[in-house]
């Protein structure tokens, strides 16, 4: 079941929750939390927005998949940064696409598990505002059959 965080408060009157991201494996096998080193999965992240200045905000979403290692394993970002533009929607998904490439660099020896981190942030005219979500979703391990 699929968990959600709110994003932070604003002083604009727009609230939001974002729900935990989704892992798909690319196998025949899905869903697993055990992914295959050359097949790769998806992350799927659905956040909602509302209030009553939402209408003006303008901009853009931008949405990162962050994955931090339980043991010694790869630590940073997957897949570029995802830039969505605002529009009159309150709801916005977005899928990373994790290539079997970039599963390979998930893969070692030591067996980590990996928590994913989802951050959506709003930037208007390029610049960051104070509107930022922040949600993890379940552990997953990458094996090399």
């Amino acid at each position: 079941m699929a968990t959600e965080t709110d994003f932070d408060p604003v002083a604009v009157s727009i609230t939001g929750t974002i729900t935990s991201p989704i892992l798909t494996d690319l196998d025949v096998r899905s869903p697993n939390s055990v992914i295959d080193v050359n097949t790769g999965f998806t992350m799927t992240v659905s956040w909602t927005v509302a209030g009553t200045l939402l209408p003006y905000l303008g901009g853009e979403w931008t949405a990162r998949l962050l994955v931090e290692s339980i043991g010694n394993g790869f630590e940073g970002q997957l897949n570029p940064t995802a830039v969505l533009p605002v529009t009159t929607a309150s709801v916005y998904t977005h899928t990373f696409v994790v290539t079997g490439a970039e599963a390979a660099m998930l893969a070692n020896p030591n067996d980590a598990v990996y928590k994913p981190v989802v951050v959506v942030g709003h930037r208007n005219h390029g610049a960051k505002t104070e509107i930022a979500g922040f949600v993890s979703g379940g552990l997953f391990e990458v094996r090399n059959p």
